[in-house]
């Protein structure tokens, strides 16, 4: 492998000494950048124990003066090579902690416009057809909803029983109401998630109608962030990642970035977007949401990019079926995403599997795309992050080759 020093072009293996940053958009959580990178500093750790580096990873800090802490560093040094990882997180958790304060009735009301739309316009028949486990996700939070209505009618009932009369049938429907109120609140304070996933769904209706311009203006500087960072060029590799719903949010931002940026991924940094844990077609196959298919075609043929997406038949909460192109029918001859399929057997010790698999927390499953593994496996979040090979030279190598952080 020829060295790679900053002013030399990189080997088709790797780098000597890389330089990459990595833009990440969460799902839909509340939680901001402070947790993220609790949760890269303790999954980096594992990554160094697994794969016999050594990772350091900074305090969080401001990307922007003036600006919230949300970018810190990780220093990886592996046999001969050193990979330096900036990582930032673009963050819209404010939008979410607005969501989950509106109150239980306005939750309710905008949860019920969102499946009468789901129904109607056939978003949920065609969701359903593409992975029934996440048609069923889907349903989740209206299943559990209903339960809290039947727990209200069952009381009334029982009311009416010993005292049907009009005096019965008010106090019937008093009760009733107070029984159904009750079990909401006690739901929403669970850890089922299921009022969580019905603000999800709600959003996603919101942003498939383009109806807040204040998120449209968040998604711009989304996008401007990355031109910004492509310009400065300091790096060899600009990765983007969107987790979950972050997924659609980075295509959406990563396609309105090459739109004003025509020079995006043609200056000194690989661009790399990395879709995982994926529900973008939870919003593109909505009959009303031609802008985001118009989208996700214009990165299946972007030259400037590379851009792969990695599902699991694990986890309910993604479409693992098929690449999102061949989902929403484009013509063949796309050049992304890389469509790659991972077992998450091949990541974690068997014991681990299990007990997850017992415990049905489906959340912590689904965010394994974006963790550490406890053995060396042909998909290694980390590697992505402080390898010293780019992404697109990562998903050339064979399905069966391990994904080494070094060249």
């Amino acid at each position: 492998m020829t060295e790679y020093l900053a002013e030399a072009a990189p080997s088709a293996e790797g780098f000597a000494r890389l330089a990459r940053h990595v833009l990440y958009i969460p799902g839909y959580a509340p939680e901001g950048p402070e947790r993220h990178h609790a949760l890269v500093s303790r999954e980096a750790a594992r990554f160094a124990r697994v794969w016999g580096v050594e990772v350091d990873v900074s305090p969080i800090r401001p990307a922007l003066p003036d600006g919230p802490p949300t970018t810190w560093t990780l220093t990886t040094r592996m046999r001969e090579a050193t990979a330096v990882t900036t990582f930032e997180t673009l963050a819209w958790e404010d939008f979410v902690r607005a969501d989950f304060r509106t109150s239980l009735r306005h939750k309710l009301v905008e949860g019920a416009a969102t499946l009468g739309d789901a129904i109607s316009s056939g978003l949920l028949a065609r969701v359903w057809r593409a992975a029934p486990w996440f048609g069923f996700a889907y349903l989740y939070p209206f299943l559990w909803i209903f339960g809290c209505v039947l727990a209200g009618a069952a009381a009334a009932a029982v009311i009416v029983a010993f005292a049907p009369s009009v005096s019965g049938l008010a106090l019937g429907a008093l009760v009733g109401a107070g029984v159904f109120v009750a079990a909401l609140k006690a739901l929403q304070g669970s850890g089922l998630f299921a009022i969580h996933l019905l603000d999800d769904w709600s959003a996603q209706r919101r942003y498939r109608l383009r109806s807040d311009p204040a998120f449209e203006r968040r998604l711009d500087a989304f996008a401007a962030r990355i031109s910004e960072i492509d310009r400065a060029e300091s790096n060899d590799e600009i990765l983007v990642v969107g987790h979950s719903s972050g997924s659609f949010l980075a295509i959406d931002a990563v396609a309105r970035a090459f739109q004003v940026d025509e020079g995006l991924g043609t200056r000194k940094s690989q661009v790399a977007l990395l879709t995982v844990g994926v529900a973008e077609l939870l919003v593109a196959m909505h009959p009303g949401a031609g802008w985001l298919r118009d989208r996700i075609a214009r990165l299946a043929h972007e030259k400037r990019l590379f851009w792969a997406e990695v599902v699991g038949h694990f986890d309910a909460l993604n479409f693992s079926r098929r690449s999102p192109t061949e989902e929403l029918g484009f013509e063949k001859g796309g050049r992304n995403p890389r469509f790659v399929r991972i077992r998450l057997n091949d990541m974690l010790e068997r014991s681990k599997v299990v007990a997850m698999s017992r415990s049905l927390n489906a959340f912590r499953i689904h965010f394994q795309f974006v963790m550490a593994n406890d053995k060396r496996a042909s998909y290694d979040f980390f590697s992505l992050l402080c390898g010293a090979r780019t992404a697109k030279a990562q998903f050339r190598r064979e399905v069966s080759e391990t994904m080494a952080p070094w060249p």
